[in-house]
């Protein structure tokens, strides 16, 4: 049987590195939206107002994804602190 070992400072540093994916996707979003702007301000034709239309759609998508970064990213954290005060009154009730 496997065994899987994961420490308070593991959930921690991975914890981190999705608060850094979760900007790093925030501002690749954010990019494009700007992009898309700069389209609609030089491109005037049906197709463009049907491309503007369904991107507008899409967005919501774009920053549930986010959300869901950002959502896993503080639950990994809450995880870690909770492991290590649980760990910490375990320690104290051991010695009391």
């Amino acid at each position: 049987m496997s065994q899987l070992n994961i420490s308070a400072a593991d959930l921690s540093q991975h914890a981190s590195q999705l608060k850094n994916m979760e900007a790093e996707v925030n501002s690749i979003f954010s990019q494009i939206r700007s992009k898309m702007n700069h389209v609609q301000s030089i491109w005037s034709s049906p197709a463009a107002s049907r491309l503007m239309s369904e991107f507008q759609e899409l967005y919501p998508v774009f920053e549930s994804y986010v959300q869901t970064i950002e959502n896993h990213a503080n639950y990994m954290s809450q995880t870690a602190i909770a492991y290590e005060e649980n760990e910490a009154l375990m320690e104290n009730s051991f010695h009391a």
